[in-house]
């Protein structure tokens, strides 16, 4: 092997490394956004907002998998025109890179902004559908059983209609941190459907120190 074919065979792998480090970069960036996308819609159905919830970083990556098993497990024709566009995107790159390394930057700056807007309406029907589903009824039954001292606090009491939620099965878990946990009122028992309403269930914010533990249907947390 000539010096002029080391070269050639050394600029290839320099080209191919290159490559696979932008894709990298690119479907970090494209999976952080989509995530949050899909959490912050989400959490909004319910008047609840990402930022005010000290979301860890890494969760953002872990939920973007739900716009992406809706893609592969329940497409519609929209969802089966994004994979499309998201396989062609892959091959123009790739491609793009081989023949030259602008047109392969060009490809990139080309599918973006498309790729953003599949991300963004893809993550946002997927939030819709999941919020839908929590307000039917159809979400994680939780039952609390507060402490003494939270049912006695004149200070901050429990709201009446929080206990009568808690006591009739009627909340839905959305969302738990270290700290707190958000149920929303469905107004139905754990083994039925929510009733048809035209006003917006109420959620509530449950500090963890309030009650002794949680039961949720399946599994019970302390």
């Amino acid at each position: 092997m000539n010096l002029f074919q080391r070269k050639l065979q050394h600029s290839d792998f320099k080209t191919s490394v290159a490559l696979f480090r932008d894709l990298i970069i690119f479907f970090a960036i494209l999976s952080y956004f989509s995530g949050w996308i899909y959490l912050n819609s989400y959490l909004s159905a319910f008047g609840l907002y990402l930022a005010n919830l000290n979301v860890p970083f890494y969760y953002v990556f872990v939920f973007s998998s739900a716009p992406l098993f809706q893609l592969i497990y329940s497409p519609t024709w929209t969802d089966v025109l994004s994979l499309l566009v998201i396989i062609i995107f892959i091959f123009t790159c790739t491609a793009g890179y081989k023949m030259n390394l602008m047109a392969g930057c060009f490809a990139v700056a080309l599918f973006f902004p498309v790729l953003l807007f599949i991300a963004f309406s893809t993550a946002t029907a997927t939030s819709k559908r999941h919020a839908n589903y929590v307000q039917k009824g159809d979400g994680k039954c939780i039952h609390f059983f507060f402490t003494q001292d939270a049912m006695t606090n004149d200070d901050d009491p429990i709201p009446p209609t929080l206990l009568k939620a808690n006591e009739n099965h009627h909340l839905r878990l959305i969302w738990r941190t270290k700290n707190e946990v958000y149920a929303v009122n469905v107004k139905s028992r754990c083994d039925q459907k929510a009733p048809f309403v035209d006003t917006v269930t109420p959620t509530y914010r449950i500090p963890v120190s309030s009650f002794v533990f949680s039961e949720v249907i399946g599994n019970t947390s302390r």
